[in-house]
């Protein structure tokens, strides 16, 4: 169990040259990002401007940053808006950043920054290996601020998890330079994996970023192709995912990234066209009822058959319990729980829809999973 409510708690929280007046807001509406909606970036010549939008009203901005180049000076007619609250200016390429969540560290060992990492929350629960020098800040909703500040960093990335975030006010109290990555709100899993264009903005590395997701973007839109191709010619599948955790069964709305997976992945969902954007919290009954007769079951945290069944005996009840199509994604994991799915597997979201793609229809790709594993 001790792996168990980690993941769990991930499971429900996961270009121009420009001179703007200091209340120019750069609206997300009109932003040039391919997928995602919580940001925009506009490349000028001597610094990047990035504003960051809540998930929760995308109208409300979060925060501006002036990510000043070195060597260069910020116009005269931008000194004043630094005065303005949640507006910071950052000299970049950044040398010390605070992490907050598991998969800002997969943003930054893509683009060969962990080396910066000098603090990390749930450090034991990170699968890439971090610096030695780099401290251990406790719990990630419930942070070391002594730590934090201790370790100097110049910006703190932060996952917020609601509005008016407890850790975000502190970290503001403490005047601590916070850059907001909220990722895990994005609806569709290539919104997710362009956040690197944010991490990538803060080491002055935006084309490595812009790359890296043109890659991945270009794979997973392939995949998705294929499986819709094949499926005008074959019967489509049906998938559940999760199981029961204290009497409670959390399933993904179709409006959120694990529910846009599996669409893309080719699959019939129960809760395709619910448009909440967020987990669904149901009882074992209702589970079973809708998704008894499902094909194959993803997600469970379980290691094998016989754990799951331990945890609650109705597990057996499912069709693809009984088929032997039940499956984790806990193939990349450490001994101490840390796993790759959160953190490579957000920035190459295509690895994910390859392996979901091999379980529902493993004649379309003939690929060897990567994250997904079939109990026994």
């Amino acid at each position: 169990m001790k792996h168990i409510l980690p993941t769990l708690v991930i499971l429900l929280l996961l270009c121009c040259a420009c001179h703007p007046t200091s209340n120019d807001t750069i609206s997300p509406a009109a932003n040039q990002n391919a997928y995602a909606q919580g940001f925009v970036i506009e490349d000028c010549e001597s610094y990047i401007r990035m504003d960051l939008y809540s998930p929760w009203n995308l109208s409300q901005r979060m925060g501006r940053y002036y990510l000043l180049r070195s060597g260069k000076a910020l116009p005269d007619s931008l000194i004043g808006e630094l005065q303005t609250a949640n507006t910071w200016c950052i000299p970049i390429p950044i040398t010390r950043l605070v992490t907050t969540s598991c998969t800002q560290v997969g943003f930054l060992a893509a683009l060969e920054q962990t080396h910066t990492i000098v603090g990390a929350c749930n450090a034991e629960m990170v699968f890439t290996p971090l610096p030695d020098s780099c401290i251990s800040l406790g719990e990630a909703l419930n942070p070391s601020y002594e730590r934090i500040i201790r370790s100097q960093p110049d910006a703190i990335m932060l996952s917020t998890y609601a509005e008016g975030d407890p850790v975000q006010q502190q970290l503001l109290k403490f005047s601590q330079t916070i850059v907001y990555n909220n990722e895990w709100m994005e609806s569709h899993p290539l919104g997710r994996a362009e956040w690197i264009r944010v991490v990538g903005a803060l080491y002055d590395l935006l084309p490595t970023a812009d790359s890296i997701f043109a890659q991945a973007k270009e794979a997973y839109e392939l995949r998705k192709a294929q499986v819709t191709q094949y499926l005008t010619t074959h019967p489509q599948r049906s998938i559940m995912s999760g199981q029961d955790f204290r009497g409670t069964w959390y399933v993904p709305s179709g409006n959120t990234y694990m529910g846009t997976f599996f669409a893309d992945a080719g699959a019939h969902y129960y809760y395709a066209d619910d448009n909440r954007g967020k987990s669904i919290p149901l009882s074992t009954e209702q589970v079973i009822r809708e998704f008894g007769q499902a094909d194959v079951w993803v997600g469970c945290n379980a290691d094998s058959r016989e754990a799951l069944q331990l945890l609650d005996n109705k597990h057996q009840w499912f069709n693809a319990w009984k088929n032997d199509e039940v499956y984790n994604f806990n193939r990349q994991r450490t001994t101490q729980g840390g796993n790759n799915f959160w953190e490579q597997g957000v920035v190459y979201p295509h690895k994910i829809l390859e392996d979901l793609i091999e379980i529902l229809y493993p004649e379309v790709l003939e690929h060897e999973l990567c994250y997904g594993c079939k109990l026994k």
